[in-house]
């Protein structure tokens, strides 16, 4: 008696929505990888640079904020040393 046995089916299974086959090759870059062979150079180019640009921009206004706020608290300190000059001679004359 000989017994035929048949291989598993190595098939994928069918997508059940268009959402998995859409990330099929390319994974969570997908809608990346559509959007930049759609497009021109120099579009591709704008975004590129709008990509770096922008964190560059928010690092830069961080930084200025940071300083400005440093400015600022100097400035308090110069008005504190002012009024520490004129009545520190009067509090010597008391005690």
């Amino acid at each position: 008696m000989t017994s035929t046995t048949t291989a598993p089916s190595l098939a994928l299974p069918a997508a059940s929505s268009a959402i998995p086959e859409y990330f099929r090759y390319h994974g969570l870059w997908s809608p990346g990888v559509r959007l930049m062979r759609s497009i021109g150079f120099k579009a591709k180019a704008v975004i590129i640079a709008a990509t770096f640009l922008l964190p560059l921009a928010w690092v830069g206004w961080q930084y200025l904020s940071a300083k400005n706020a440093a400015i600022e608290f100097s400035a308090k300190e110069r008005v504190g040393v002012v009024y520490a000059r004129s009545v520190l001679p009067v509090l010597e004359h008391t005690l």
